[in-house]
């Protein structure tokens, strides 16, 4: 007599008691468990490579924000002397148009995602985010097709 396959489905993943005796802690899990601890251990690796900025007193003060702001000096005192904003920088380059350097008035960009998270976890958000999309990269790449979506051969 053929055993019955009490409402599983054809190929899919044993359940946690059904789970083989030599499985692995992460293979005892869910599916949706796995990718939590998949996402927990990128933001565990995240926090702990900006542990200095996280939990000391280290700052990161990259070079190219020191020198954009030594760029736009004239226009900030231009805009402190006129009370206009500058659309000119003659400092930059030879001269150059203000906007690129300093401008005030918001524009929406893709960086306005992970500038939510900028002012809680700077700077791990674009680090996470960075993670979190390789990580789905892979998963989708790698994830086994549905017969739907294969081609007829």
């Amino acid at each position: 007599m053929a055993k019955k396959n009490r409402g599983r489905r054809k190929g899919s993943k044993p359940s946690v008691a059904e789970a083989p005796a030599g499985a692995g802690i992460v293979e005892r899990l869910s599916d949706r468990a796995q990718h939590l601890v998949c996402l927990g251990f990128l933001l565990l690796l995240s926090f702990s490579f900006f542990a200095p900025v996280h939990f000391g007193d280290g700052t990161l003060a990259g070079g190219d924000t020191v020198k954009w702001r030594s760029m736009a000096e004239a226009q900030f005192q231009y805009e402190e002397g006129t009370g206009e904003q500058a659309l000119w920088n003659p400092n930059a380059f030879g001269g150059m148009p203000g906007y690129l350097i300093s401008y005030t008035n918001p524009i929406p960009q893709i960086d306005d995602l992970p500038g939510l998270l900028r002012k809680v976890i700077w700077p791990s958000s674009h680090f996470i985010f960075l993670l979190v999309g390789v990580y789905l990269l892979v998963f989708f790449l790698t994830r086994a097709s549905s017969p739907a979506s294969t081609p007829p051969s």
